[in-house]
């Protein structure tokens, strides 16, 4: 009785991080690529990849899920996937995008001299949201 007791404990416990990460997964689909609208085949995959990967999902991070669903269902490596460089000036308010680490180093460091407060992080260029957003579209007849 003991036995299948824990045996269904554990199948809960795995349930609920399963739900936890795609839950997580697709909060940073919506907010890195603008997705914010998974059909079912979307929502089935992503589960299944979570579900097969979780131990590796603990160790790299939910990243390495939602690049393998990119991959799956689109072929988009993640290596493929552009980045830009922001920085924000939060004494103007002025935004400057980069597309290299070093442009934006140079543009920090001149606004660090002249005093201002700075803010770095870096996303997806909305070119690419779009062209995934008509990617899935074309898929999905979205």
């Amino acid at each position: 009785m003991t036995e299948k007791f824990e045996k269904q404990s554990n199948i809960e416990g795995s349930q609920e991080r399963i739900q936890e990460k795609l839950e997580l997964a697709k909060q940073q689909l919506k907010c890195v690529y603008g997705i914010d609208n998974l059909t079912t085949i979307e929502k089935v995959r992503l589960h299944m990849i979570i579900k097969d990967t979780l131990d590796t999902i603990y160790k790299e991070g939910i990243w390495s899920a939602i690049a393998q669903w990119l991959y799956d269902l689109y072929g988009i490596r993640p290596e493929a996937i552009p980045h830009e460089y922001i920085t924000k000036d939060k004494t103007t308010g002025e935004i400057f995008r980069f597309k290299g680490v070093p442009e934006q180093w140079t543009k920090e460091n001149e606004l660090e001299e002249a005093g201002h407060k700075i803010e770095s992080f870096y996303g997806i260029p909305n070119d690419f949201k779009e062209y995934l957003r008509r990617l899935r579209e074309k898929a999905h007849n979205l």
